[in-house]
């Protein structure tokens, strides 16, 4: 059986307050096109300042297109906080599932980017933004 790489990252926003609705809108229609060329699954959440996406696919496909996420000048401190080899993909229907913004997730976003959680707490918190998501995404169904 192939194993789906799964890979969560949080990053800060960098748009502006007037960019940010047409910003994540370029984000999506590219991300839908390229994930279903390459593979790639996955789901999209914004705040006012923080994304939260998972991606699906190939490992190696999953890694390129993360370094080009950390290139791309809308997000600042891009962390990859969980990655894991799965049977099975989270959104194996969506090449780019898009729930809209999401204030509440602001909060489980912002300390794993401050990276001062004890490891125990990071899990939690990880696993609670995993959750999140996919809520967020099966409302928008």
């Amino acid at each position: 059986m192939r194993l789906v790489t799964s890979l969560l990252y949080v990053s800060r926003m960098t748009l502006e307050p007037e960019e940010v609705a047409g910003g994540i809108a370029a984000i999506v229609e590219v991300a839908r096109s390229r994930n279903a060329d390459l593979g790639i699954s996955g789901a999209l959440v914004a705040t006012d300042a923080h994304f939260a996406q998972i991606l699906e696919g190939r490992r190696d496909a999953v890694f390129d297109v993360m370094a080009s996420i950390e290139r791309d000048r809308r997000h600042t401190e891009v962390t990859v906080v969980w990655t894991e080899d799965r049977e099975q993909a989270f959104f194996s229907d969506w090449s780019m599932a898009y729930a809209g913004t999401a204030e509440y997730v602001d909060k489980k976003i912002s300390p794993l980017l401050r990276g001062s959680l004890p490891e125990h707490e990071r899990q939690g918190v990880i696993s609670e933004l995993l959750l999140l998501i996919q809520c967020f995404v099966r409302e928008e169904e």
